[in-house]
């Protein structure tokens, strides 16, 4: 007789017969037999039971068959795109600021992680693996840091590397450094935020750099008078080069180089680099030695294209291709002589919020080919002031598609802000507006501040009505401690970073293989 679940559907085929504990075959409420009728009997309904078992078994496999054939005959478009295409959009989930951390939850591990499919993908794709930040990577505690990075330099394979290793407190395994020495020939980018020890242990190795096109150096807690620098004598092609602070360069040292950061230095020194370096097309230095003199006399660099300048003034420079400026002291009374004096035509640029009103409407009205623009508000400056230049003329600035306004958060006017951004929102006959908008605020918590209220539930509101029309918008506090709207950013985002960097807990080492 057969039994049917009226939940699940499933089919008993059991009998009212049943085994006893002693093992002997009884019929349901009857008493024990052992006569050889009985026993015929009970044999033949035991081959009818396990009949009528195989039969169910036999329908249970035909319908997996059948279940089988109808997935087999459903197609997934992403499976069927080429592996050239896949890659492809794997190589595009990488961040774009390029740094590539090796984590199990961002791109490239976690691409592999999908399917057997995309795993072969994306281990064969040597470009998701020609770049690697290190941020985290050596608290990891299993021993396996030197072995996982022998994995990914060679899933690059002949690809030009490009490596960002910032030093734990611990600092750098000596494998690791010597490791990153071994490839030092295919390096095309390299960032190094290390301890002065660090730079001891790179230094014991004989290497040369012929593919280093880029190269950042951090020297931490180390002797000032040891330069770091000359262990990348031999980098024939570098064109950029970031520093701390100014080393002694060389004028024949990097025939190539057309930018460099001086980091903190002097003016003179300045002065002396844009003479050596008539490549020379981006420049950033912070001068130590104060403001200049009124009677320095007037430098030209024809070839610069980008400057950006903290604690100095233009007084002294004449730059007719300049499209980028960052000045971090002077406002508009030393940036109009200079845009008169250079013929220059600037589409980004930063600089404090100082003048009256009559002064920013000249010096924007200077500048109508500006297509990006950072304000910094001082202590004591209302950002009120930069709203009502704008609304005078909503022409001001035509080409101007990005905003950043860099602010302290205890006296930032939020009033202010918005209405200036749905100003831009609310004129659709404009010739431009604004698509992206970055509002960076800082504070001091130790007076009072505190990050969790930074943003109120009101202003979240607005900003949200916003981005519901269009426009991108972004706010941060004290750099990325805190961000609005995803509350976090990529620490592997800047270099190097003034946040505590990301500790990964352990590697998973089946996730290389």
């Amino acid at each position: 007789m057969t039994f049917v679940c009226e939940r699940c559907g499933h089919r008993d085929y059991r009998s009212s017969f049943s085994f006893s504990q002693q093992g002997v075959f009884t019929a349901s409420g009857g008493s024990d037999s052992s006569s050889p009728e009985q026993l015929r009997a009970n044999l033949d309904q035991v081959k009818t039971t396990i009949l009528r078992q195989k039969a169910y078994l036999d329908e249970l496999e035909e319908t997996r068959r059948r279940l089988e054939s109808e997935l087999a005959q459903i197609v997934y478009p992403a499976l069927t795109l080429p592996p050239e295409i896949v890659s492809r959009i794997f190589v595009e989930c990488l961040p774009g600021h390029g740094r590539v951390r090796p984590s199990p939850d961002a791109p490239p591990l976690s691409l592999a992680q999908i399917c057997r499919h995309w795993r072969e993908i994306a281990i064969s794709s040597c470009e998701l693996w020609a770049s690697v930040d290190m941020d985290g990577f050596f608290s990891d505690g299993t021993g396996h840091e030197k072995e996982l990075l022998q994995m990914w330099f060679a899933r690059a394979k002949g690809r030009p590397l490009s490596v960002t290793i910032r030093s734990p407190n611990h600092g750098v395994p000596p494998s690791i450094m010597s490791l990153v020495s071994s490839v030092c020939e295919r390096l095309h980018s390299l960032e190094l935020d290390l301890s002065h020890e660090d730079f001891l242990l790179l230094e014991q190795h004989s290497v040369t750099f012929p593919r280093l096109r880029r190269l950042v150096i951090f020297h931490r807690h180390g002797p000032s008078d040891y330069d770091p620098l000359h262990i990348f004598q031999n980098a024939p092609a570098l064109s950029e080069l970031g520093l701390e602070a100014h080393s002694g360069l060389i004028s024949d040292l990097y025939p190539m180089l057309t930018s460099i950061d001086l980091g903190s230095t002097t003016f003179n020194t300045v002065l002396d680099v844009l003479h050596q370096y008539p490549r020379l097309l981006q420049l950033t230095a912070h001068i130590t030695d104060g403001l200049l003199p009124r009677n320095v006399a007037v430098s030209t660099a024809h070839h610069l294209e980008s400057l950006i300048l903290h604690n100095s003034s233009l007084r002294s420079f004449t730059l007719p291709d300049l499209c980028r400026l960052e000045l971090h002291n002077d406002g508009f009374l030393t940036l109009l002589p200079f845009l008169v004096r250079s013929s220059c035509t600037l589409e980004h640029l930063r600089l404090p919020l100082y003048g009256d009103e009559t002064e920013l409407v000249d010096g924007f009205q200077a500048v109508p080919s500006l297509k990006s623009l950072s304000i910094d508000v001082p202590y004591g400056v209302d950002l009120a002031l930069f709203v009502q230049v704008l609304d005078t003329d909503p022409l001001l600035l035509p080409q101007l598609r990005t905003l950043a306004i860099f602010a302290p958060y205890k006296q930032f006017n939020y009033l202010a802000f918005i209405q200036l951004l749905q100003a831009q929102c609310d004129h659709p006959g404009h010739p431009a507006r604004l698509v992206s908008v970055q509002l960076n605020l800082y504070g001091d918590d130790d007076e009072g501040h505190y990050k969790d209220d930074w943003l109120s539930s009101s202003v979240i509101f607005e900003f949200n009505k916003l981005v519901e029309q269009g426009m991108t918008l972004q706010a941060t506090y004290n750099d990325d401690e805190e961000v609005w709207p995803d509350g976090s950013m990529d620490p592997c985002e800047t270099f190097p970073s003034s946040r505590k960097l990301l500790e990964i807990e352990s590697f998973d080492i089946s996730l290389f293989i």
